[in-house]
């Protein structure tokens, strides 16, 4: 078991089949990826990604990335996509300045822009009109096993 340090901003570390989570909202959007996965609707999900961030050829720092994976449209092309989950965003702190300076250079680096994924309001899942595709994903939260997902 990995030694974690008290959690930050007041999340609850869980495990899922084993797997640590950082938060109980960042292990139910996994499970809401995998049965994505399982449906065909996106493919090569990995999570943790790890990425160097690199300025002038120099090494200045280091990004884990949530999630990764690639999704699929009209059963044939791909678009890659970086996601990580963020419970709670209060503009105008170092914390949220540091993750969106990371953001920035991975997309300048790498030209996919990190997906910052907050947990959806209920009335926005209730929401039928907007059929985006993160809106989809959203979807199958509602299908996620609560009882798949244990305290760390």
């Amino acid at each position: 078991m990995p030694n974690l340090s008290p959690a930050k901003y007041r999340n609850k570390f869980v495990r899922v089949d084993g797997v640590h989570f950082h938060s109980k909202w960042e292990a139910q959007y996994w499970l809401a990826l995998e049965l994505a996965q399982q449906d065909g609707l996106i493919d090569r999900l990995r999570r943790q990604v790890r990425y160097d961030l690199v300025v002038n050829g120099q090494k200045v720092g280091r990004a884990v990335i949530d999630f990764a994976f690639m999704r699929i449209e009209n059963n044939a092309a791909r678009q890659f996509h970086l996601q990580d989950c963020k419970g709670y965003i209060r503009n105008g702190t170092p914390a949220t300045a540091l993750w969106k300076l990371k953001y920035a250079i991975i997309e300048a680096t790498t030209g996919t822009k990190v997906e910052v994924i907050t947990k959806p309001r209920r009335k926005d899942l209730a929401d039928n009109t907007i059929q985006t595709f993160q809106s989809r994903l959203y979807s199958y939260l509602a299908h996620v096993p609560s009882d798949r997902i244990t305290p760390s």
